[in-house]
């Protein structure tokens, strides 16, 4: 899908001294939850993102989409489009553009985003002015013809959000249920259909498209199956002439240490006690009798599978 936002030259902007001199360093705020590798709500086939759509051209990694993660959190609706290489911007220009559509009550929204390497976001935020132009960071709902210079383009105040993590090869979108809720005219639930992300060059008024993935799919909304991480319980037992203290460490499957999470010990069957694991996952039940069964579970919450531990002491 070609996004085309005609307005002022970058030329004109140039001599107006909109554009400030020199390199900017590149905003790469890290994103510190992402979703299990390999799950994705939408999957794109690696290597297709060719400029324009001509599969001629060069792939270019930093435009190369290899699925879309959708999630639903307390406060609102989250996109992760997951890259093949998210740098700076892409090979042949300053600055990337990423869109993620989709559609709601008959509504069309459209989360799109841009970065730039040399910082030259500027040049679009002042086409933008004009009312042309999709700011850096913009919501568009039911967009109507770029060719009509009378139409509206849909532009929408909203807090939409949107983090380039080039570490985690990540762009973040996140769009409160509030702004949902009043351009989709009711409440954030049920299905949204046409589903789509688009990776582009961004030219300040014209996106060249390089690579689409999953235009038509549904997805229901709260469905977040690719943040649920699985969990494993280990336990350890020292061994007093009269008792013994168990304790149980919590972690990811990966290993990763969960703290702050309650666990429930039974000792023989009966419910004994509910401790909360420290920093470093781990919590201890002590004064448990010689020969006795211990069994520590884990209930799963929102984002991890739950998880049991037994061992007689």
């Amino acid at each position: 899908m070609l996004r085309v936002r005609a307005s002022l030259t970058a030329a004109a902007l140039l001599a107006a001294g909109a554009l400030g001199a020199g390199p900017v360093a590149a905003h790469e705020d890290h994103i510190h939850e992402v979703p299990v590798a390999g799950c994705y709500s939408l999957t794109d086939p690696k290597g297709d993102a060719h400029v324009d759509n001509v599969p001629q051209a060069p792939n270019d990694p930093d435009l190369d989409i290899l699925g879309v993660v959708l999630r639903t959190t307390p406060a609102g609706l989250q996109a992760y489009v997951k890259v093949a290489d998210l740098q700076g911007g892409p090979m042949a220009a300053d600055g990337h553009r990423f869109f993620v559509d989709f559609t709601f009550n008959g509504h069309v929204f459209s989360m799109e985003a841009s970065h730039y390497k040399y910082g030259t976001g500027v040049l679009r935020d002042a086409l933008a002015a004009t009312g042309k132009a999709a700011k850096t960071t913009q919501l568009t709902v039911d967009g109507e013809s770029v060719t009509d210079p009378t139409a509206d383009r849909g532009f929408k105040a909203s807090g939409l959000k949107a983090t380039f993590d080039a570490t985690a090869d990540f762009v973040l979108m996140e769009l409160p249920y509030a702004d949902i809720g009043k351009y989709g005219g009711r409440a954030f639930a049920g299905t949204i259909t046409n589903v789509a992300a688009s990776a582009a060059i961004d030219e300040y008024a014209l996106s060249s498209i390089a690579d689409t993935t999953g235009e038509g799919r549904a997805w229901t909304i709260g469905d977040n199956r690719c943040f649920t991480v699985a969990t494993k319980l280990a336990l350890s037992v020292t061994k007093y002439p009269a008792r013994r203290t168990v304790t149980a460490k919590l972690t990811t499957a990966s290993g990763q240490v969960l703290a702050g999470r309650s666990l429930t010990y039974y000792v023989n069957g009966k419910r004994t006690a509910v401790v909360r694991t420290a920093s470093n996952g781990t919590a201890s039940v002590r004064n448990i009798k010689p020969g006795s069964t211990v069994r520590v579970e884990f209930a799963a919450v929102s984002g991890y599978l739950g998880s049991s531990a037994q061992k007689k002491v």
